[in-house]
């Protein structure tokens, strides 16, 4: 699962084959062993890497695991001769390490301290207290959908609204933000109907460990309503898309999660007849293969547990009924033409089939697309992303959000899916340095790569989906040219700089560019509504931004304020990373590489 890999046609040697999936599968089939409840981190907690190239060193690791009273909570699955990782007691790790010395595996430390790396995630989440939506930190879901229902979308009314699908076990909403340049169409009891554009559908959240997800779709929301004027990127996806996002699809397994046990990932639905809360909902989904014991478990005390029956859980059932019933074109696909389920960790691009290592009837398609978007990804901070199919490019799964849309039940056509063609999984960043315990530092990366993956994506998407261009009417005939004017003086250069003490007026718009300005999603220079007080000389000591020498690096960071910035997601003089090659201070900004499920 992490070896560097070149991504490859799908008809290339597949990572893992059916063969070695029955072994593990019968490795992995014995009845579930009663463990402890380690829902806190009271003990010194690690996080192993292990690679076991035989079946013995793969037995002894599943047999130490099934020990009791040790804590052996898989971060990814149990894989012969592919990396998994597993979190654990520092003390039962260096146990296990050394009792599989002489045998074919290896073992590191990928995460030596959770505690701390929790503490840095926790110092990253938004004040319950704060009176405003703080971006790029972690928020609760109250925070989350009271910003987006009561503040963000109704400012950007005339492109946005809010809605809800469905509720959950302990009575959330799930709510959706659609953000369209085109009619907000509804039907009669208020639900988002078919608007003449593409649809996208977008989800975050499933599994409620893995908040960088949450966070990141967050901040890609708020950027489109907020910069739709004046990015150009952001205006082209909302002309010509219909966009859907149900930003915390899992509502209170992430506030358990948030509150309870960091570790959680189902949902918090008792199951009947037994003491284990929870469905995995991304092994829910009504697919043909649900159910199937190759990638998912019939106990309940299981991550991976399918629930009691396909479509089960409400999250799920939400989902499918919304998605099925925004209706079809005359071909019976969706009018959904992409749908992306946003997970973490492990950086991947992931596609159908999810429950077979059979390649997909589009997966030239699939596979051109990813191609596109990896590589748009990867102009942003250099993260290298795989891609394939999801069966043999992690592992089996069944039920899953992506295998549902391609091939959905009822209505499923084994010989001719594609109800909704371009379906992916992404895998977010990192590679396993943080895993779901990311700090709020890598929400701005993530959601900057994320939205240029998208952007990519559509791209691809939108030549054959896009409603033909109406034609122009005829121009009309030429006026008569009116005596010529007397020439006028040329204008006088804008200058458009704050005098000092010019109070910032805080209203959200964009700034001049003269010091002590507040950029806000705009380029430099784009107007003058605004100013501030003075800032620090550039060449004070207390001065934190870069010389006026330095040049735009087109990267899409966040700039110093120099001629030539523009400004991305940041207040002005926030950073110093993207200038040329002198800082005031002497000093070269540098981001740092970092680093999955």
């Amino acid at each position: 699962k992490y070896k560097a890999s070149t991504p490859r046609p799908p008809e290339r040697k597949k990572r893992m084959g059916p063969l070695r999936h029955l072994v593990l599968l019968a490795l992995t089939s014995a009845a579930p062993v009663k463990k402890p409840e380690f829902t806190t981190t009271a003990s010194h907690q690690v996080v192993v890497r292990f690679n076991a190239a035989s079946l013995p060193a793969l037995e002894a690791i599943r047999a130490f695991s099934e020990t009791e009273a040790v804590l052996f909570d898989y971060w990814s699955p149990l894989a012969l001769d592919a990396p998994f990782d597993v979190r654990m007691e520092a003390s039962q790790a260096t146990a296990l390490i050394r009792s599989l010395a002489g045998l074919d595996a290896t073992a590191s430390i990928l995460i030596p301290d959770l505690h701390l790396l929790l503490a840095t995630e926790k110092s990253g989440r938004a004040n319950p207290l704060a009176r405003s939506w703080e971006p790029a930190v972690y928020h609760s879901y109250d925070q989350i959908v009271d910003y987006f229902q009561n503040s963000a979308v109704p400012d950007a009314s005339r492109i946005a609204s809010t809605f809800s699908i469905g509720t959950t076990h302990e009575g959330r909403d799930l709510r959706v933000v659609r953000i369209t340049g085109g009619n907000k169409s509804t039907s009669a009891d208020g639900m988002p109907t078919h608007n003449g554009l593409p649809a996208v559908w977008m989800m975050s959240l499933l599994h409620a460990r893995e908040h960088l997800t949450g966070a990141a779709m967050s901040v890609i929301v708020d950027r489109l309503l907020k910069t739709y004027r004046t990015d150009p990127s952001a205006t082209r996806l909302v002309d010509q898309f219909d966009l859907f996002f149900l930003l915390v699809a899992n509502p209170d397994g992430y506030e358990y999660s948030r509150n309870s046990d960091r570790w959680w990932r189902k949902n918090r639905r008792p199951n009947a007849g037994a003491s284990c809360v929870g469905t995995d909902l991304n092994r829910n989904f009504a697919h043909r293969a649900w159910g199937e014991s190759s990638g998912s478990s019939s106990d309940p005390c299981s991550d991976i547990y399918h629930g009691a029956g396909a479509g089960s859980e409400s999250e799920v059932a939400a989902i499918q009924r919304f998605i099925t019933e925004f209706g079809t074109g005359a071909d019976g696909s969706s009018h959904f033409k992409l749908f992306i389920d946003h997970h973490t960790y492990s950086q991947m691009w992931l596609y159908p089939w999810g429950f077979k290592y059979d390649a997909a009837p589009h997966s030239a398609e699939h596979y051109a697309l990813c191609e596109a978007a990896v590589e748009a990804m990867r102009q942003v901070h250099g993260k290298t992303f795989t891609f394939g199919p999801a069966a043999s490019t992690i592992y089996v799964t069944t039920g899953d959000s992506t295998d549902w849309a391609y091939d959905p039940l009822p209505s499923s056509s084994p010989e001719s899916p594609g109800f909704i063609k371009h379906v992916f999984t992404i895998e977010g960043r990192d590679m396993g340095n943080f895993g779901f315990v990311a700090p709020a530092s890598e929400i701005l990366p993530a959601a900057e790569e994320l939205f240029a993956g998208l952007n990519a994506a559509l791209l691809a998407v939108a030549p054959s989906d896009l409603p033909p261009t109406p034609p122009k009417p005829p121009a009309p005939p030429p006026a008569a040219s009116p005596p010529p004017s007397p020439p006028k003086p040329p204008p006088a250069p804008a200058t458009c700089v704050d005098s000092p003490g010019c109070p910032h007026l805080n209203d959200g718009d964009c700034d001049d560019g003269g010091p002590g300005s507040a950029y806000d999603f705009c380029e430099y220079g784009g107007d003058c509504t605004d100013c501030g007080p003075q800032l620090p000389p550039p060449n004070s000591p207390d001065s934190s931004y870069c010389n006026n020498e330095c040049q735009h690096a087109s990267d899409g960071e966040c700039d110093d304020g120099g001629e030539g910035s523009h400004y991305s997601v940041c207040d002005f003089g926030s950073d110093c990373i993207d200038c040329g090659e002198r800082f005031v201070e002497g000093e070269e900004g540098e981001e740092g590489e970092e680093g999955e499920e």
